[in-house]
Protein backbone atom coordinates (compact mmCIF):
# COMPACT_ATOMS: atom_id res chain seq x y z
CA UNK A 1 0.00 0.00 0.00
CA UNK A 2 1.35 3.38 -0.75
CA UNK A 3 1.41 5.85 1.59
CA UNK A 4 0.97 9.58 0.45
CA UNK A 5 0.23 11.48 3.94
CA UNK A 6 3.23 13.08 5.89
CA UNK A 7 2.83 11.72 9.66
CA UNK A 8 3.65 8.62 11.37
CA UNK A 9 -0.67 9.38 12.45
CA UNK A 10 -1.83 9.61 8.96
CA UNK A 11 0.28 6.85 7.84
CA UNK A 12 -1.31 3.98 10.81
CA UNK A 13 -4.67 5.50 9.50
CA UNK A 14 -3.70 4.90 6.21
CA UNK A 15 -2.78 1.32 6.60
CA UNK A 16 -5.39 0.19 9.24
CA UNK A 17 -8.06 1.91 6.24
CA UNK A 18 -5.82 0.07 3.71
CA UNK A 19 -6.21 -4.07 5.71
CA UNK A 20 -9.96 -3.22 6.41
CA UNK A 21 -10.72 -2.35 2.44
CA UNK A 22 -8.52 -5.39 1.35
CA UNK A 23 -10.91 -8.05 4.27
CA UNK A 24 -14.38 -6.28 2.40
CA UNK A 25 -12.92 -7.23 -1.08
CA UNK A 26 -12.28 -10.95 -0.10
CA UNK A 27 -15.21 -11.08 1.76
CA UNK A 28 -17.10 -10.17 -1.23
CA UNK A 29 -15.45 -12.25 -3.47
CA UNK A 30 -16.03 -15.06 -1.48
CA UNK A 31 -19.39 -14.64 -0.73
CA UNK A 32 -20.13 -13.51 -5.01
CA UNK A 33 -18.10 -17.27 -6.01
CA UNK A 34 -20.34 -19.21 -4.52
CA UNK A 35 -23.33 -19.27 -6.71
CA UNK A 36 -22.62 -16.12 -9.34
CA UNK A 37 -26.05 -17.03 -10.77
CA UNK A 38 -28.64 -16.75 -7.61
CA UNK A 39 -28.42 -12.67 -7.93
CA UNK A 40 -29.36 -13.01 -10.99
CA UNK A 41 -32.51 -14.99 -10.19
CA UNK A 42 -33.17 -12.66 -7.53
CA UNK A 43 -33.03 -9.66 -10.16
CA UNK A 44 -34.96 -11.77 -12.52
CA UNK A 45 -38.01 -12.56 -9.99
CA UNK A 46 -37.85 -9.24 -8.80
CA UNK A 47 -38.34 -7.42 -11.84
CA UNK A 48 -41.05 -9.95 -13.14
CA UNK A 49 -42.75 -9.15 -10.40
CA UNK A 50 -42.71 -5.32 -11.21
CA UNK A 51 -43.53 -5.31 -14.55
CA UNK A 52 -46.21 -7.15 -13.85
CA UNK A 53 -47.95 -4.62 -11.55
CA UNK A 54 -46.28 -1.65 -13.80
CA UNK A 55 -48.13 -3.23 -16.39
CA UNK A 56 -51.80 -3.88 -14.29
CA UNK A 57 -51.60 -0.30 -13.04
CA UNK A 58 -50.92 1.05 -17.06
CA UNK A 59 -54.04 -0.88 -18.09
CA UNK A 60 -56.22 0.11 -15.47
CA UNK A 61 -54.88 4.08 -16.66
CA UNK A 62 -55.79 2.79 -20.26
CA UNK A 63 -59.09 1.66 -19.40
CA UNK A 64 -59.94 5.45 -17.50
CA UNK A 65 -58.28 7.37 -20.61
CA UNK A 66 -60.63 5.15 -22.84
CA UNK A 67 -63.70 6.04 -20.49
CA UNK A 68 -63.29 9.92 -20.25
CA UNK A 69 -62.46 10.07 -24.57
CA UNK A 70 -65.75 8.20 -25.06
CA UNK A 71 -67.95 10.44 -22.42
CA UNK A 72 -66.10 13.69 -24.19
CA UNK A 73 -67.38 12.39 -27.48
CA UNK A 74 -70.84 12.00 -26.47
CA UNK A 75 -71.12 15.67 -25.65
Amino acid sequence: MVVHQVGSRGRVAAERRGSRCEDRKQVFEYQTSDSPEEPIKVMRTWLKENLHVFLEKLEKEVQELEQLKEGLSLH
